[in-house]
C-alpha cells in the first residue's frame, strides 16, 4: 500500500497508480494487498467506507491489473472493472462526473488508456 504521510491511510488510487510504475520500472510487484483491501461488490473502493465509487480510481486499478505479468490471476477483477466502467459511462448523459478529477472533460480519456493494452496484447493470444 501507498501511504502519503503518517496518519493518512492509504487509498487504491495511488497504490495502483505506484504498483504500475513499479512494475513498469522491473520491479515485479504483487497487486494482492490492493485487491484485497480495496475490493468491494461492483468496484474498487477508493479508501475504506467510501460513499461513492470512483471512476478516476477503478480506472487506475484496472490499468495496473492489466499490466501484471499473471494477469490471468486477476480477470475476475478486470472483469469487475469494466463492467463498472461501462456502467459509469452507458448511464452518464454528459461528461463523466468524478470527485477525483476537477476537469469534468478529463474523465473520459482514462478509460481508454485501460483498453490499449487489452488490444495490443490479448488479441495475438
Amino acid at each position: 500500500m501507498v501511504d502519503k504521510a503518517p496518519f493518512i491511510e492509504s487509498d487504491a488510487d495511488d497504490t495502483a497508480k505506484a504498483l504500475f510504475v513499479l512494475n513498469k520500472l522491473g520491479s515485479n510487484r504483487s497487486v494482492d494487498g490492493m485487491v484485497q483491501k480495496f475490493e468491494v461488490k461492483g468496484h474498487f473502493q477508493t479508501y475504506p467506507a467510501e460513499r461513492d465509487a470512483s471512476f478516476s480510481a477503478n480506472c487506475n486499478v484496472l490499468l495496473t491489473l492489466l499490466h501484471q505479468k499473471e494477469v490471468g490471476r486477476y480477470h475476475q477483477q478486470i472483469y469487475m472493472c469494466v463492467r463498472f466502467l461501462t456502467r459509469c459511462w452507458w448511464n452518464t448523459d454528459g461528461p463523466i462526473r468524478d470527485k477525483w478529477v476537477s476537469n469534468r472533460n478529463a474523465a473520459p480519456f482514462v478509460f481508454p488508456l485501460c483498453q490499449v493494452p487489452w488490444n495490443d496484447e490479448h488479441e495475438a493470444s
